[in-house]
């Protein structure tokens, strides 16, 4: 990809990615806000040092920090950014309220881990939604990515209009946001395109160097044990313990090699 189509994709990408982080703010508590945008603004920041060290844990636990070369940093360049745009936030006692970071740990043994690793399923699914449509849109910049859609794949395409048709006629009497027609897609819909159109998304998932037949078969198998389980957890219906660990760490896998790819590519464009 390109520098410019790199940018283009990276902007697009933040524009609609504001409103997660945002969301993802809304549910922390004062100390907890203090501790993120510490880890994005500070090198070497020590949680023992600075007596946070039950807030970084749990921050982990949830996803929205990470451990790397031994130091702990966001979860991705892209939410890394955003913290650095907030102006500071100061320390102030923990608020007696539940914070996103209890609420999306992830318990060995107790918790509703079912709704926890739906919450990773349903995060993927937007992450990969938004994903998929600025690559494209910069890919096929020759013509309209939908048009492009609706060409190469008719029946997932006839089925989003169909379900978008539904939603406007339910919530006719509702103001709602503008969507795109992703919005109406599933995870293993999307698998579909990603391994339909490889040549565009093999850089994304290059799980073994240089292996692009095997990273395909990869992708497949990760966004099928994630899809596996993604309905009858939508329905509240009982799913194995180990098929639910299973598609946790395929939600982390494919969100790890989201992050390596936005790094790699912003080190290109940046000519590192």
């Amino acid at each position: 990809m390109s520098k410019a189509n790199f940018d283009q994709v990276r902007r697009q990408f933040m524009v609609e990615a504001v409103d997660h982080f945002n969301y993802y703010l809304r549910h922390l508590n004062e100390k907890e806000k203090s501790l993120l945008h510490a880890v994005a603004c500070l090198e070497n920041y020590d949680p023992v040092t600075a007596g946070v060290i039950s807030e970084a844990e749990a921050l982990k636990r949830a996803g929205l920090i990470i451990q790397h070369n031994n130091q702990l940093r966001p979860f991705s360049t892209g939410f890394q950014n955003f913290l650095q745009s907030l102006p500071p936030i100061s320390r102030v006692d923990i608020r007696q309220t539940p914070s996103i970071a209890q609420n999306l740990a992830y318990p060995a043994d107790e918790g509703d881990y079912d709704g926890q690793v739906w919450d990773l399923i349903i995060s993927l699914e937007k992450r990969l939604r938004i994903l998929i449509k600025q690559i494209l849109e910069a890919e096929w910049h020759d013509s309209p990515w939908e048009e492009q859609i609706q060409k190469r794949y008719p029946d997932l395409y006839e089925g989003w209009v169909n379900n978008k048709q539904k939603d406007s006629q339910t919530f006719r009497n509702y103001e709602r946001a503008d969507t795109i027609i992703f919005d109406y897609s599933y995870l293993d819909e999307l698998g579909r395109i990603i391994e339909g159109e490889w040549n565009i998304f093999r850089s994304v998932f290059e799980f073994r160097l240089n292996q692009g037949k095997q990273n395909k078969q990869i992708i497949h198998q990760k966004i099928e044990e994630i899809a596996r389980v993604r309905n009858p957890l939508a329905h509240g219906r009982t799913v194995p313990d180990t098929e639910l660990r299973r598609a946790h760490v395929s939600c982390d896998d494919l969100n790890n090699h989201l992050d390596k790819w936005e790094r790699r590519n912003r080190s290109q464009a940046n000519g590192e």
